[in-house]
């Protein structure tokens, strides 16, 4: 990305990787899948929040899968 007010500090492969990668680096905007290998990216987000508070989310996905509702049972902002 040729942005030049964001930096990308990380890449996962997976949500275990994803969240290690939270710990450590403590990103201002964390952007994740719904579904992926490991552990959902709801499960990541949810973990990611008490990780890292201050990390703000960007869920992109083409699943609805009642996620939408999930997410928002979990205190999650939804926009679509």
């Amino acid at each position: 990305m040729l942005e030049a007010d964001f930096k990308v500090v990380g890449d996962a492969g997976d949500g275990p990787e994803g969240l290690k990668l939270v710990k450590n680096l403590k990103p201002n905007i964390l952007i994740t899948d719904l579904k992926m290998d490991g552990m959902d990216g709801l499960e990541v987000v949810l973990r990611a929040k008490k990780i890292s508070p201050n990390t703000r989310t960007i869920i992109l996905s083409m699943y609805d899968d009642g996620y939408v509702s999930k997410a928002l049972g979990n205190g999650l902002e939804v926009m679509s």
